[in-house]
């Protein structure tokens, strides 16, 4: 559902037509495997992207960070694991 290349393509303000719902708010998401609603967004991506870029530049720059490793949230989610893991020897 989520991998780096899907972020790599957010980064570098590429449209992003995909079918993860953990990013279902950024790029151009469709849902399960619907092909056609897949087509549909491809075919809006084709038309509309290079005339919406820097507000899509910002959406994928708060996607990024969501994900990011110096978001302080994502901090304290790896220092609460961290913490809970090294007990467990």
């Amino acid at each position: 559902a989520l991998n780096y290349l899907f972020l790599e393509t957010l980064y570098l303000g590429a449209p992003l037509i995909h079918n993860s719902p953990l990013l279902q708010d950024y790029g151009y998401y469709y849902p399960d495997f619907n092909t056609s609603a897949g087509a549909l967004q491809l075919n809006k991506a084709l038309k509309d992207h290079s005339l919406n870029l820097q507000a899509y530049k910002q959406e994928a720059a708060e996607c990024i960070n969501k994900y990011s490793p110096t978001n302080p949230t994502v901090l304290e989610i790896y220092r609460k694991l961290f913490n809970e893991n090294r007990h467990c020897n």
